[in-house]
C-alpha cells in the first residue's frame, strides 16, 4: 500500500479529472484503501447517487481501522438511509 501523502495526492488528481468516479474506482482497485472508498462515496453523494454512495461508505467503514473515520463512514450510511453490513 502507498503512503498517506501519495494516496491523498492520487485522490486529489482523480477528483479533479474528467471522470472522477472512474478514476477513483480504478484507484481503489489498485490500492484497496479505505480513504479512496470514502472519497468516492462523498463524490457520489454530491452528484446525487445515494445508493452507490451507501455502498462505498459501507466499504470504507469495513476497511477503516481508526474509529473516527469509521464513525464518519457510518454517519454517511445513516444520512443516506442505508444499513451497514453485519460484522463477522
Amino acid at each position: 500500500m502507498a503512503d498517506w501523502k501519495q494516496i491523498t495526492a492520487r485522490i486529489r488528481r482523480a477528483k479533479g479529472s474528467k471522470d472522477p468516479v472512474g478514476q477513483l474506482c480504478n484507484l481503489f482497485q489498485k490500492t484497496r484503501d479505505a480513504m479512496v472508498a470514502f472519497e468516492l462515496a462523498r463524490h457520489l453523494e454530491t452528484v446525487n447517487l445515494p445508493d452507490d454512495a451507501v455502498k462505498w461508505y459501507a466499504i470504507s467503514w469495513q476497511r477503516f481501522r481508526r474509529g473516527d473515520w469509521k464513525t464518519k463512514a457510518e454517519e454517511g450510511v445513516a444520512r443516506l438511509g442505508g444499513t451497514l453490513p453485519v460484522a463477522g
